[in-house]
């Protein structure tokens, strides 16, 4: 289901392409045939014949990696037209194998042609050029946009001096990306001397049934409870202390963002935008890795200094306010001069 803003722009006029399927990233000649398939499939051609209608246009163009350009080759075509400039979105990055050298120099050419590489945090930027061994000289750091009012940090969660510690996740129940597979062996590993806590995920995503299957497995019981997905944010952080990421790779997690902005610390691995907003001991904890013992680790370290938890979330909320724009959508709008060719 589309957001409330794009089925405001299509009540305005705007029009909505369905984003053509891409075959899985496996190798094979099944694969490769299904590949070129795809091509010739109607959304392709649909999409291809609307870009080709475009007189002098500039197009926007969202990557969820670094790299996804390079599997598109319609669009890699469209933009070798001298009349087409563009902006490049990167809103996640992963250690990967290493790119082959004339991979390398064309992700480098497309991206140096671009008017402005958009990236969500200074790690994902450090990390593509990396890969490239190329700088991005044209690189804008781009801010999430909170879809709340954060005047105030929510109130501390009043709680009986014996209640359990309530830590929650919140994101795509996606095992891998997320890391919640390792955050249920973690948890699983603390001591039982431990303060009594008690931890929910909230979302829904294609490894929530196995998700849930492992926590059974690990033992965790009623100590672990599967939500729903909300959009209500301030009903989770009303009832919740801290905000537990444990991601293999990430870009800039929104989730992060909206804790911080309810006034709740944060302990997450310093992936994506880490260093900008987490500063440890101050406004959350770090995790080396998302690595069950070193998740377990932290977890225990962040609960014997709960009670600095208050303190730290309002250190939360006044970075989020202080350095996050609110017109975050301005930094699209920016006049630009066509790049050189």
């Amino acid at each position: 289901m589309a957001r409330e803003e794009v089925r405001e722009l299509v009540d305005q006029g705007m029009q909505v392409f369905a984003q053509p399927a891409r075959p899985a990233a496996r190798s094979g000649r099944l694969t490769v045939f299904r590949r070129i398939l795809s091509h010739w499939s109607a959304d392709h051609r649909t999409l291809k014949h609307c870009l080709l209608r475009l007189k002098n246009p500039h197009v926007f163009i969202n990557q969820g990696g670094s790299f996804d350009i390079l599997a598109e080759p319609h669009r890699l075509s469209f933009l070798q037209n001298p009349e087409v400039t563009y902006d490049l979105f990167f809103r996640s990055n992963q250690h990967q194998a290493t790119m082959p050298k004339h991979r390398r120099e064309r992700a480098a050419n497309l991206f140096a042609r671009a008017h402005r590489c958009l990236l969500n945090s200074a790690w994902t930027k450090e990390l593509t050029e990396t890969q490239l061994l190329s700088r991005l000289s044209n690189a804008a750091i781009f801010p999430h946009y909170i879809r709340f009012s954060y005047d105030t940090p929510l109130p501390w969660p009043k709680t009986e001096s014996n209640a359990p510690i309530a830590l929650a996740s919140i994101s795509r129940m996606d095992a891998h990306h997320k890391g919640l597979d390792v955050l249920l062996e973690a948890l699983a590993l603390l001591p039982p001397e431990r303060p009594s806590w008690r931890f929910d995920f909230y979302g829904d995503g294609p490894d929530r049934a196995y998700l849930e299957e492992l926590a059974d497995w690990l033992g965790l019981g009623s100590k672990v409870r599967f939500m729903p997905h909300t959009n209500d944010i301030h009903s989770i952080w009303r009832r919740h202390h801290l905000l537990v990421l444990t991601s293999r790779y990430e870009g800039l997690a929104v989730s992060m963002l909206e804790a911080m902005a309810c006034g709740r610390p944060v302990r997450r691995t310093p992936y994506g935008g880490f260093r900008e907003w987490v500063i440890p001991g101050e406004t959350g904890f770090n995790c080396p890795a998302a690595e069950p013992t070193l998740i377990a680790q932290s977890l225990i370290a962040a609960m014997a200094n709960r009670n600095k938890w208050s303190a730290m979330g309002l250190a939360a909320f006044n970075r989020v306010r202080d350095k996050l724009p609110r017109d975050p959508w301005s930094l699209y709008l920016t006049p630009f001069a066509a790049p050189q060719r």
